[in-house]
């Protein structure tokens, strides 16, 4: 029963002081604390709602009925019915006794003149009352110190009991004890939680003691207390958790007493914040992952089962709030149920902490619900860093197994993920490793099963390599074998690798102020370190640069540190580098220099590791303008310069989180009546950026000063960066209520590019969503009501691709490629959105919040899926939303990469999805092993020459230099190929094709051969034969005109070893850098005979061919020189090949015997003359050459043929289908080269090709030596393929050209 102090009440308790009382009476005491005790009348709970005028009065009561009354009211075991009757006997005889003793109070009232006379039905106070007991201890003082008490403080007071006989007759101490040397303490505040803390003093100590329940009692001094408290069956006022079979209790946060002179307050905090600790020390995490409810009490009634439980990480800046689960699937409409057979994961954060704080929503499964309540819970956990502990050990050749030193192991649970990094020697060798799991002894004896993932395979010497990631199910057993917890572990083997540590200072050892940064430039070989002095300091002036080897092995040094990009130190010592090892590795002096221009440094470790190499740089901050583009909003003023009464809803805020267009959307919430047509907003900015606005005239904002016109919408602003190179846009809504019916209103609304538009009154508009790691992988949608009535039962539905997974969106059981709903930050629609009433923070009702998240580990890489969600009102659509989102950080996007082949250069872009000028990505291997002659670049190009044949399988890691971005790994399996003549030859890339090959050579041949590639000479970027670099004016000599490589004819026979070798060449595509080959195989065997004789023909080996074929031998000429029947003219660098010459005018062939090849112009026999071409087969194509000894190209027509004819400049004589992009038309070449006319059979398909000529459709072009199409013709040309048309002889053709086998049309 609540209990209220009235003045008549007061006035008899003053008289009772004098009397001896029948219960213990307060003297001195604070307001909270006196409510409960003294001369307090019981309210049944209609009587508590009653007015003043229902006054209970005692004062004439007998002092022994008093007594034989209270003492009934304390009976443990009296019933409610009892108590009910007992009171409303008390007050029929109160009444009677109050006429009695009316001027008994009027005789109180004068003794106590001194206090404020207070009206007859006004409520007293604490403060009253206590001035009353201090007027009577100033007349008969009495030193309290040799007096024996107990204090008691239930926070912020402290109250003196003692006897009763100190208490009346001495008149010291608070209160006094019963006759049995009890006392009953009056918890001040209401709905208190239990176990509840009191601190006691006596005797010179003091103790805190907890009551656990408020039937508990404790025992102080030889005297017993209770507590009485007010519970009102609203609030959770007891919580215990089940953990691994144990029950834990729940306590509220310890108390900081005080001694003051205020009294307590009624609450010590808000209902809604209620602070509680639950001690889970020396629980493993695989048990605190299944915490069962156990006790959840309000008052002395245990909660029912339509009560919701949610919760999350306090410390998260989101509202990722997760429910509890059954240990089956929920149905949707009991989801929200508590049971005590429920569970809850609290094992997360408590790696490194000692104490991990959540927060926990009690009440319906509904941010709607208006009734839910906030707790603040405190688990306090044993550090999780070392439970479980790993043993690695590799198996020897002899089948002995050899344990590897672990030197470092740690555990890590984020909010999102479970992980376990084992770090070993950066020298160890082993590439497959036998790991063990076991749980750390200091847990004590635990039953932890460690299995493969969704296996029975236990992590006992289960096999595992560096770099590569394995998945684990852990699971807590209890001696019965029942599951106590568990869940997914990823377990990474590392190396623990040591590292240079770079330092700058003054010359003279001072210290220099500055900040490290990185280069982010991806195609370098070297680590660009970037020192940002600041202000004051010139960037080139001479500093001290100093490097220190971190966590440095046994034995491991550096050996040399030269100035210079040097791959080797043979290569640096060689070229006279200088090394500054000395000098840059001694902390006292270091390396000093100029660096602002940059100066490049060589690393070199006794590992016989690759160097490290740095550009170290330094530049001057005050020249490095911020980039930066905040702005924040907080409030507005009126046309005159006044404050104007609102409500900001700033996107980037927890409470009113809003993720669209990055937090750029801003609303405020005003009242009815104030003017939107001049308001101005009050911003602040970070350290020079300027605000511009789109309605301004150009010139800067002023925060509180600058106005608009807010009146027709939403206004635009424009921050600009200090540097200027960057700036954002960020738009401002006001709005107002709205009289009248609910309306729904999102801040992306009013965005132009969201295409919002009403109709048949429903509301049309489209979202951007990035879920990503720069918003947690979530999206906020803030929504309001503007309308001063509700929007009733509001709901929301989601569609579409990007929601395909949200069936199975329940907590632990989802898809990690999936994107959902939160099943809290949702709209069921059980309940209304009030309307917009109040302005104020803390009366605010009409706003909402969705979210939309994705699991950080999801493997979508920045994947772009569409959705919708569709706003419903008591069923009826409002409002629908079309979704278009990119899912993930960026990441790898290459599914799988090409195979290579031995000895011929390789390169392929492990591509990625990163579309953010801000973010920078590098690569690197962490698992498997590359063939030898392979690497991987920073860049992505996994490029080399393989030197070795093979199935080979890596992890390819792709790091985000952006920090909110997570590193993504992909495993990708290739073959290299043997490098057969089809292998080799499949390889060269088109654009360039060898237009002349070095050919089979004898172990004999003195001579040097020539291989030339039509592809850019300015392209071309080096030579290998057989996997080894070939040397420029020293095993070849390379010149322009096409690529011409002329190899010595030593490097050719590569040490006199007989069999095929594998010349391959790299060019680099000037515009982005992309790899192109030219490639080729040629034999050198033990019975050619060539050589530098005069001999007029000879003959040796043709590369890849039997040689005793005859088509494939090589004979000489002497016009044309070097030939076969296969090939045809062989061209080359020596006096006996033809060779390809090029001009400004095109390409020319040469014959050895310094002729040209062309054709001729004949007489027709009509007199007048036309051009022959000449055909000559050159490296196994066919090409044609005009009159003028120049290469046709394009369409050719042979006059001897009476055929046209398609000549490529790279490849020859084209054959099979072409699109001619200069008339649009679609043609066929047969095997021989000539064009299709009239109908051809082709893949068992019929097509006709036009073979009426109807007029001049092509045209020579004498200038450029070529045909071309006579746009003016308007024709079909010879030859054209006949599409969706009827053919001259009436068959039907459809639109790809095929004939529909039907007969003829009518």
């Amino acid at each position: 029963m609540r209990k209220r102090f009235w003045k008549r009440g007061a006035a008899t308790l003053m008289a009772m002081m004098l009397a001896v009382p029948g219960q213990p009476v307060f003297a001195d005491v604070s307001m909270d604390a006196l409510t409960q005790e003294g001369a307090v009348q019981e309210e049944s709970s209609e009587e508590a709602a009653a007015p003043d005028d229902k006054v209970e009065e005692n004062s004439g009561k007998d002092v022994d009925e008093s007594a034989e009354e209270e003492e009934s009211k304390e009976e443990k075991n009296s019933e409610a019915e009892e108590e009910t009757e007992t009171e409303k006997e008390t007050e029929a005889e109160e009444e009677t006794e109050a006429e009695k003793t009316g001027q008994e109070e009027t005789d109180t009232e004068e003794i106590t003149k001194a206090e404020p006379e207070i009206e007859a039905e006004e409520e007293i106070t604490g403060a009253v009352l206590n001035s009353f007991a201090q007027e009577l201890r100033k007349a008969t003082p009495v030193n309290a110190e040799e007096v024996e008490y107990v204090a008691f403080n239930t926070g912020s007071y402290q109250v003196k009991v003692v006897s009763e006989e100190a208490f009346l007759e001495q008149e010291v101490g608070d209160a006094y004890f019963e006759e049995d040397g009890s006392y009953t303490i009056n918890i001040p505040e209401d709905n208190p939680f239990f176990p509840y803390e009191v601190q006691f003093t006596y005797d010179g100590k003091t103790e805190n003691k907890w009551f656990m329940d408020p039937d508990d009692s404790v025992k102080v001094d030889g005297h017993t207390f209770y507590v009485s408290a007010y519970f009102d069956g609203t609030v959770m006022t007891q919580m215990s958790v089940e953990v691994a079979g144990q029950e834990v209790i729940a306590y509220p946060e310890e108390k900081e007493f005080t001694d003051g002179d205020d009294v307590m307050e009624l609450s010590l905090l808000p209902l809604e914040e209620r602070s509680i600790t639950l001690n889970l020390e020396g629980f493993t995490p695989a048990e605190l992952s299944r915490v069962k409810l156990g006790t959840l009490l309000a008052g002395e009634t245990e909660l029912d089962t339509a009560t919701g439980v949610l919760w999350k990480l306090r410390d998260r800046s989101d509202d990722n709030y997760r429910h509890y689960d059954t240990e089956e699937q929920i149905e949707e409409e009991t989801g929200t149920r508590l049971s005590k057979d429920w569970l809850i994961d609290l094992a997360r954060d408590t790696a490194n902490n000692s104490s991990v704080a959540w927060e926990i929503i009690l009440g319906e499964f509904d941010q709607l619900a208006s009734s839910n309540i906030r707790y603040y819970v405190t688990t306090e956990v044993t550090p999780s860093r070392d439970w479980i502990v790993p043993t690695l050990t590799v198996v020897n050749e002899d089948g002995s197994q050899r344990e590897v030193k672990i030197e470092e192991s740690s555990y890590r649970d984020s909010s999102y993920s479970r992980r376990l990094d084992i770090k070993v020697d950066p020298n160890e060798e082993a590439r497959e490793f036998l790991l063990t799991l076991d749980v750390n002894e200091k847990y004590g004896s635990k039953n932890i099963i460690f299995n493969a993932y969704n296996s029975s395979t236990s992590i006992v010497d289960y096999e595992c390599s560096i770099g590569r990631s394995i998945y684990v199910d852990l699971a807590a057993y209890d001696d019965a074998g029942n599951l106590l917890g568990g869940y997914l572990l990823r377990v990474l083997i590392l190396k623990n690798n040591s590292y240079v540590n770079l330092n700058m200072r003054n010359t003279d050892g001072s210290h220099l102020p500055y900040t490290q940064d990185y280069g982010e430039d991806p195609y370098v070989s070297w680590d660009e370190e970037i020192f940002r002095l600041n202000n004051g300091y010139a960037a080139d002036q001479i500093y001290s640069l100093t490097m220190s080897l971190e966590n440095a092995k046994e034995g491991e040094e550096i050996t040399a540190a030269y100035l210079g990009i040097w791959e080797t130190k043979e290569d640096a010592e060689k070229n006279g580098a200088t090394n500054i090892k000395t000098a840059l590795f001694d902390d006292d002096k270091g390396y000093q220099a100029d660096f602002s221009k940059g100066v490049y440094i060589s690393v070199f470790r006794n590992s016989g590791d690759d160097p490290e190499q740095y550009k170290i740089i330094t530049v001057e901050k005050s020249l490095d303008l911020s980039d930066g583009t905040y702005v924040s909003f907080s409030g507005l003023r009126d046309a005159s310069g006044q404050w104007i009464d609102c409500q900001v809803l700033n996107p980037n805020s927890d409470t009113y989180a809003d993720d669209y267009a990055g937090c750029s959307y801003y609303t405020f919430l005003v009242n009815k009546d104030v003017d939107l047509t001049a308001v101005a907003p009050v911003f602040s900015t970070e350290e020079g950026i300027t605000l511009y606005s789109n309605d301004g005239n150009g010139s800067a904002e002023v925060s509180g000063v600058s106005k608009h016109d807010f009146s027709k919408g939403a206004v635009q602003y424009t921050a600009s960066s200090e540097s200027g190179r960057a700036a954002k846009n960020i738009w401002l809504q006001i709005v107002k209520p709205q009289d009248g019916a609910g309306k729904l209103y999102i801040n992306s609304l009013v965005d132009p590019d969201a295409e919002t538009y009403v109709k048949d009154g429903v509301v049309y508009s489209t979202r951007e969503v990035l879920l990503d790691g720069r918003y947690d992988y979530e999206h906020h949608i803030l929504l309001a009501n503007l309308g001063t009535e509700a929007i009733p039962k509001l709901s929301v539905e989601t569609s579409g691709e990007l929601f395909q997974y949200e069936e199975t969106g329940m907590d632990d059981d989802y898809n990690l490629d999936g994107v959902y709903l939160d099943k809290y930050w949702t709209l069921k629609g059980k309940h209304d959105l009030p309307g917009f009433s109040s302005i104020k923070s803390d009366e605010i009702t009409n706003l909402a919040k969705l979210m939309i998240w994705t699991d950080s580990e999801n493997e979508l890489n920045g994947a772009e899926r569409t959705g919708t969600l569709t706003f419903k009102s008591d069923g009826k659509t409002i409002m629908v939303m079309t979704l278009k989102a990119t899912v993930g950080d960026p990441g790898i996007v290459t599914e799988e990469i090409p195979n290579a082949v031995k000895y011929v250069h390789y390169g392929t872009m492990i591509q990625n999805s990163n579309k953010y000028d801000f973010n920078t990505v590098s690569y690197s291997i962490v698992g498997g092993k590359l063939p030898a002659g392979m690497e991987m670049k920073k860049n992505g190009e996994l490029y080399g020459v393989p030197t070795e044949t093979g199935e080979f399988t890596v992890t390819v890691r792709m790091k985000n230099s952006y920090e909110s971005f997570e590193s993504c790994e992909k495993t990708f399996t290739f073959t290299v190929e043997d490098n057969t003549d089809a292998n080799v030859d499949s390889t060269v890339d088109k654009g360039y094709e060898l237009k002349e090959r070095v050919p089979n050579i004898g172990l004999y041949d003195s001579n040097d051969y020539t291989m030339t590639s039509i592809g850019v000479f300015d392209e071309w970027e080096n030579l290998y034969l057989d996997g080894k670099k070939l040397t420029e004016g020293v095993d070849f000599d390379a010149k322009s005109g096409s690529t011409r490589l002329t190899i010595r004819s030593q490097t050719l026979k590569s040490g006199n070893q007989v069999g095929t070798h594998t010349l391959s060449a790299e060019f680099r595509v000037k515009e982005d850098g992309t790899l192109r080959r030219a490639a080729q195989n040629y034999q050198v065997s033990t019975n050619g005979t060539t050589n530098n004789s005069s001999s007029d023909s000879h003959s040796s080996s043709e590369s890849g061919h039997d040689s005793s074929s005859s088509a494939s031998k090589i004979t000489w000429d002497a016009k044309k020189g070097y030939t076969s029947r296969e090939k045809g003219i062989i061209t080359g660098e020596t006096d006996k090949h033809s060779k390809w010459e090029k001009t400004e005018k095109g390409w020319k062939l040469n014959y050895a015997d310094k002729t040209t090849a062309a054709g001729s112009n004949v007489k027709k026999e009509d007199g007048s003359a036309v051009m022959q071409i000449l055909w000559e087969k050159i490296n196994g194509s066919w090409y044609a050459f005009n009159a003028d000894g120049y290469l046709a190209t394009g369409w050719v027509y042979d006059y001897n043929l009476n055929g046209w004819y398609y000549v490529s400049e790279n490849s020859g004589m084209v054959s099979g289908w072409r699109n001619e992009t200069q008339d649009g038309f679609t043609y066929y070449l047969n095997t021989d080269g000539s064009l299709v006319h009239g109908w051809k059979q082709i893949d068992g398909k019929w097509y006709y090709f036009n073979e009426l000529a109807t007029g001049v459709t092509w045209i020579y072009d004498a200038e450029k030596n070529a045909w071309a199409y006579n746009t003016a013709s308007g024709r079909r040309p010879w030859g054209a393929l006949y599409l969706d048309a009827l053919t001259p002889d009436g068959y039907r053709v459809g639109k790809d050209g095929v004939w529909d086998g039907q007969k003829k049309a009518n």
